[in-house]
């Protein structure tokens, strides 16, 4: 049996962070007292000399290195089995997390949503808003129990399902010298101002990249929180043009005037897909009637449409 345990390890490494005994004691909330006599303690079990005088206060020997290098990976270890079992916990406790790209959180989920819990008010949600990259990893490291985004390139961790489809346009100013056209592409507005979205905003983050990639940044005129009608407002009024999507565009009201430009840019046809990890173990029932509810709506929106 060991005589030491993981709060001997974990004060060890604090100390070497430190440099201090105290000051390592205390990151970890132990007295310098306390802390001395665990170390030796530790010493004891394990037989070998793990801190030495310096004339910074105290380093690690080479035991002693040995020894934090080795537990560290003991740690990562524990922090991979607690990363792991995220998706059993949120199973035990009925909560389905879902990480969506900026179209989805904001354009379709409160909707469907909204009438799925009005059914199964025995479930609780936690949705976060994330750009898609990260929506593919949250689902593939069990960050997240289900992802809708848009993803050109599936890991083999994942399978996906259709869920909606849609397309980014832009709205400009009704005397912006491109508001006659019909089709634009993105890279003949960056030389105008431009009305964006907050920086944090998945949104944006991937608009300001395409911009990026054409040689052109974005010239942000006002970024501003992220809800749309706001957008509208600072485009009815002449600040710039904005991106959005044609579903947001259901949502403005008469008094915004603005014209809709379409967008060239293959990119702007926007396919969102339900992403779930290829493995089935930690996949309830109920998780499985969530995503084939999403399907269904994505599907009866499409006939609509």
């Amino acid at each position: 049996m060991f005589r030491y345990d993981l709060n001997d390890l974990l004060l060890l490494q604090a100390i070497s962070d430190c440099q201090n005994l105290t000051r390592g004691a205390e990151k970890i909330g132990l007295t310098a007292p306390s802390a001395s006599v665990r170390i030796r303690k530790l010493e004891e079990a394990l037989k070998v000399k793990l801190l030495k005088r310096s004339p910074k206060g105290v380093e690690l020997t080479s035991a002693g290195k040995l020894v934090v290098d080795q537990s560290k990976k003991v740690f990562w270890t524990f922090e991979g089995m607690a990363s792991s079992l995220r998706p059993f916990i949120r199973k035990e406790e009925g909560v389905i997390k879902i990480f969506a790209n900026y179209g989805a959180a904001i354009d379709f989920l409160p909707y469907d949503l909204a009438e799925y819990m009005a059914v199964h008010n025995e479930i609780s949600f936690v949705l976060e808003q994330s750009p898609s990259l990260n929506v593919v990893r949250a689902v593939a490291t069990g960050e997240a129990d289900i992802g809708i985004s848009v993803c050109e390139v599936l890991p083999e961790s994942l399978r996906s399902y259709p869920y909606h489809e849609d397309r980014l346009v832009a709205i400009l100013p009704e005397n912006h010298p491109l508001a006659d056209r019909t089709h634009v592409d993105f890279k003949e507005l960056l030389v105008f101002d431009s009305v964006g979205l907050s920086q944090n905003c998945s949104m944006q983050l991937f608009l300001c990249k395409k911009a990026v990639d054409l040689g052109l940044p974005m010239k942000l005129k006002v970024q501003v929180d992220n809800h749309p009608h706001i957008l509208f407002e600072f485009v009815s009024v002449g600040v710039g043009y904005a991106i959005v999507s044609q579903k947001t565009l259901e949502k403005r009201s008469p008094e915004w005037k603005f014209k809709t430009v379409q967008l060239n840019d293959p990119w702007a046809r926007r396919e969102l897909k339900i992403f779930l990890p290829q493995a089935k173990d930690s996949e309830t029932n109920r998780l499985k009637e969530f995503k084939d509810y999403l399907q269904s709506r994505g599907y009866m929106k499409s006939l609509d449409d």
